[in-house]
């Protein structure tokens, strides 16, 4: 099976050897009924459908890209050429904890790794999805881990520019007979005999837009959630106009008087232009890359690194005082709310002015 991402499952700690033998199929009547009907409790908590219902219920996959990335939520059903049915219990659950597949290859980085979750849920998870009706997806799209990049998250440059107007650079043009300027019209070339006026200084009364460019930015924050408190996300905006790899790039934290960073998840892959990457708890409803750490609400801050460990960008926010806090620390959000540049990416190196308390909009436009 290829290594198409698992994303929106689970979370836990210690591995779990596996019950069934690899290649060995499980049937519903060998499974007690309470297990599945746990199991199937534990994956609608966990979000599963997110990533892998097409739209049927089926749990088979998806065949549009997750956002920011070119992986797909791959076949739970048991089908054995291109789902679960040759994986073993504790193939499953090494996926589910530690982000690794049958082949003991790493899955892709959009799979979130949930390595808290008890023996007892991972093997009801495993009930369930042995249940389930096989569906086989033989045109299923293979997820591209890292390095390729999915046009579907390249900018839409035809709405910035005609590219039928532009010249095919392809074949070098014809050198050998030089260019008669005697017969170019050249009345429309700008007239500089008359210096250009200087009185009139360019207005700048209003600032550049701030969110048009620079590297991937820290755009909105949620320490918890109304009802959670590990309903939290972090996401992140890419607002240049061409995708950026963030192989070897971290998502640290610290709390609001700390000194040394607390990883929340390695990065790869690549985020495309104006493209969003959102990364969350194991509260948090929606599509993520999930992390196992929680956010203090009262203080804290967060940075991006990059593949040399330099800080691209950082927040501190409520009573935090460390080297993550640009110029004053933005707000503290309340429960259900979240901190959010507005515009997106807007940098001016304060996050008491940049970061603003706002109603969460997770992978889209604050």
């Amino acid at each position: 099976m290829s290594h198409e991402v698992w994303s929106g499952f689970f979370f836990a700690a210690s591995l779990v050897g596996g019950v069934v033998a690899a290649g060995c199929d499980a049937r519903v009547s060998e499974t007690p009924a309470a297990a599945v009907g746990a199991g199937e409790q534990a994956v609608q908590r966990r979000g599963c459908a997110a990533c892998h219902d097409p739209g049927d219920g089926s749990l088979s996959g998806q065949k549009m890209a997750l956002a920011g990335s070119s992986t797909y939520g791959s076949n739970l059903t048991p089908d054995r050429e291109t789902g679960l049915g040759h994986w073993s219990d504790d193939d499953i659950i090494q996926a589910m904890r530690v982000g690794r597949g049958d082949d003991g290859q790493p899955l892709c980085w959009t799979m979130p790794r949930y390595g808290e979750m008890t023996s007892s849920e991972a093997s009801n998870i495993v009930a369930y999805l042995r249940s389930l009706s096989a569906v086989s997806t033989p045109d299923a799209p293979e997820s591209q881990c890292g390095g390729a990049v999915d046009a579907s998250v390249l900018a839409d440059l035809g709405a910035e520019a005609d590219s039928g107007g532009l010249a095919d650079m392809s074949l070098p043009g014809d050198l050998s007979t030089p260019v008669d300027l005697a017969a170019r019209d050249l009345s429309s070339l700008r007239d500089l005999s008359t210096p250009m006026d200087l009185a009139s200084p360019r207005d700048l009364s209003s600032p550049p837009d701030l969110a048009a460019a620079g590297p991937p930015r820290i755009n909105e924050v949620q320490t918890g959630g109304a009802t959670r408190v590990d309903d939290e996300f972090v996401e992140i905006w890419n607002g240049g106009g061409a995708p950026v790899s963030l192989h070897g790039w971290r998502l640290v934290y610290r709390s609001d008087r700390g000194d040394s960073d607390v990883t929340l998840l390695d990065l790869d892959g690549n985020i495309g232009a104006r493209a969003y990457l959102v990364v969350a708890g194991k509260g948090f409803g929606g599509i993520a890359a999930r992390y196992a750490g929680a956010l203090a609400a009262s203080g804290g801050g967060l940075a991006l690194r990059d593949a040399h460990g330099a800080i691209v960008d950082s927040v501190g926010w409520g009573t935090a005082n460390n080297t993550f806090v640009r110029g004053a620390a933005a707000t503290a959000p309340s429960p259900g709310q979240s901190l959010a540049r507005r515009p997106n990416g807007t940098d001016s190196g304060n996050n008491a002015s940049d970061f603003l308390v706002s109603t969460p909009t997770p992978g889209a436009a604050n």
